[in-house]
């Protein structure tokens, strides 16, 4: 099966204004369309919008939590400039706010049911 991308670069910088450098973004692309396939079961088509508005704010995201390597501002002073880092936990902190993206997007569309009550 070949894999789906949801968008192009074109609807990513016009569409959602996105910032991510372009020498990344295909990359980013690419992962972020993997993500939105595997959580919602190859069941969206990749002409859904809703489907591309999410794959757009997880490029983003991937994109934050590269260029952060994996921390969080938890805090920040702004007298005497002082910053607070959080590490996020590398196997579950990027896929809850992946699966949290993705249901903000489609949750309503049945494409993340497991089949399991509510569970996503």
């Amino acid at each position: 099966m070949k894999n789906k991308i949801y968008i192009t670069k074109e609807f990513y910088q016009e569409n959602f204004n996105g910032t991510v450098e372009d020498k990344d973004l295909d990359r980013l692309i690419i992962i972020a369309s993997q993500i939105l396939t595997y959580y919602t079961f190859n069941r969206v088509s990749i002409n859904d919008k809703r489907a591309k508005y999410a794959v757009c704010e997880l490029v983003d995201t991937i994109n934050f939590i590269e260029k952060h390597e994996g921390k969080i501002i938890t805090n920040e002073k702004v007298g005497e400039y002082s910053v607070s880092y959080e590490q996020f936990d590398k196997n579950t902190s990027p896929n809850i706010s992946y699966k949290n993206i993705i249901r903000r997007y489609l949750g309503t569309s049945g494409a993340m049911f497991r089949g399991i009550g509510n569970v996503y």
